[in-house]
């Protein structure tokens, strides 16, 4: 049951992310800022931290520990 809430959750965030970082990418194009792709890469920092939060396979790396032991 976790694991298909994560896998949701994921699955969200990617609906989430791709106009969003469509959307940014759009508006550096036309509003240049003092760095290149500021927005743009500010919101793959946070895809990337959302993705670390939700950690769908991390039964995988407990499951390689357990049989590793």
């Amino acid at each position: 049951m976790v694991f298909q809430l994560k896998m949701f959750l994921d699955n969200v965030r990617d609906l989430v992310l791709m106009p969003v970082s469509l959307g940014a990418a759009l508006i550096d194009f036309i509003l240049k800022g003092e760095r290149e792709g500021a927005r743009f890469y500010k919101v793959l920092r946070w895809g990337s931290h959302s993705e670390d939060v939700i950690d769908v396979y991390s039964a995988i790396s407990i499951t390689s520990r357990a049989i590793s032991n």
